[in-house]
């Protein structure tokens, strides 16, 4: 039965978007997808001829012109589904062949779960090895009673508690029931950053999540990431905002939210050191009044060892970009010397050879002159 669709948005990455189509057509329960929805909006058609390497792949692909502004984005994307089910794969990311497969047993069994969510490895490329484990640490902040081992699940409390502190459920890990997923549209009106975190909560308010503590996806880490300063500010005033807003959520809800995080931060197995709470996040709990003093402190702790490692860490970068600049200047040399042995003998008899960048220090005769004349006036020449 096709009963899958496939979300994949994108903006000019071709050669990420050939990656997460190929994990796609290795799934174990591939004959369960129905369409792969391939959402272009950076205006480039080079994904178009991604997509037409994979024939046998029942793929749609929709070119926006003229593209979709960050404030719709989301609604947009998660609109153009039609069938039962509904995963999501970002074009820089690619799953592990089982993921749909795994992912989708616990939701044909139990009608009352509304998603499904993964950990994931981190990495810098499809070469590279994998950088650890990421997410299942603050499944667990939410809910530390698994169910075999391997999962658990969280309902809106545990949600709400647990994203209000971080954000760890990561999009490309999710599969949800398409029939919860326009309840959850009137969050995201001019919404633009921290989608991931608020969509995590809204799916949680129609049923419990269910969570994989082991990873079946890979997440790729590069520079197309990094923000410039300006957007990284925006982005922060709406996590900040976000996190505010979930604050309220969980008042309107009587949720009682300094003793939810109390019984979290009371268990043994919780040090500050390994749960990192952002800075802003922890400024906006500490003004609530929602932390207890011993968590105050060792937070405190925490942020004065970090900030001394990322020092170490700067110094360290900057050595190294020393040492590269050093490097490039010797490998210039050592180029214009080879050139100059290369040329012939009587080229190399009336040229003296010179390292590059001596013209900066080489002084004419008239300028030799003038200051030699400056130091007899000044008498600083006595012979």
């Amino acid at each position: 039965m096709k009963d899958i669709s496939i979300l994949i948005p994108t903006a000019k990455r071709p050669h990420f978007l050939l990656t997460a189509l190929k994990s796609v057509a290795r799934q174990t329960s591939l004959s369960r997808v129905g369409e792969i929805i391939v959402i272009e909006n950076g205006e480039d058609r080079r994904s178009e001829e991604v997509c037409r390497q994979f024939p046998s792949l029942p793929i749609k692909y929709i070119y926006r012109n003229p593209p979709v502004p960050s404030s719709e984005r989301t609604v947009s994307v998660l609109s153009e589904a039609s069938l039962p089910f509904v995963a999501a794969l970002h074009d820089d990311d690619w799953w592990l062949d089982f993921h749909l497969e795994r992912s989708l047993e616990p939701l044909d069994k139990t009608p009352s779960i509304s998603a499904v969510y993964s950990s994931y490895f981190y990495t810098q490329s499809e070469n590279d090895c994998f950088r650890g484990i990421y997410s299942n640490y603050i499944a667990w902040f939410g809910n530390e009673k698994s169910i075999d081992g391997v999962t658990r699940t969280l309902n809106f409390k545990q949600m709400l508690t647990t994203n209000i502190v971080q954000s760890g459920f990561h999009m490309s890990s999710l599969i949800f029931r398409n029939a919860v997923i326009k309840a959850c549209f009137p969050a995201f009106k001019d919404h633009e950053f921290d989608t991931d975190r608020t969509l995590a909560v809204e799916l949680s308010r129609q049923g419990d999540v269910f969570f994989h503590d082991t990873p079946s996806i890979v997440v790729r880490q590069h520079f197309d990431q990094e923000s410039s300063p300006e957007k990284y500010n925006e982005a922060q005033v709406w996590i900040d905002r976000n996190t505010r807003r979930m604050i309220q959520q969980a008042r309107d809800s009587s949720i009682d939210l300094q003793s939810e995080l109390l019984s979290r931060f009371s268990r043994p197995e919780f040090t500050m050191t390994w749960t990192f709470i952002p800075m802003h996040t922890f400024e906006i709990l500490a003004t609530e009044s929602l932390l207890p003093p011993n968590i105050l402190t060792q937070y405190r702790n925490h942020m004065n060892h970090s900030a001394r490692v990322e020092a170490d860490s700067i110094s360290s970068v900057e050595a190294a970009k020393k040492w590269k600049t050093r490097a490039v200047k010797l490998q210039k040399t050592v180029d214009s010397a080879l050139r100059w042995q290369q040329r012939s003998w009587i080229k190399r008899a009336f040229h003296r050879w010179r390292p590059p960048g001596w013209e900066k220090n080489k002084k004419s005769f008239s300028q030799k002159l003038k200051e030699f004349i400056g130091k007899l006036s000044s008498g600083c020449v006595c012979q």
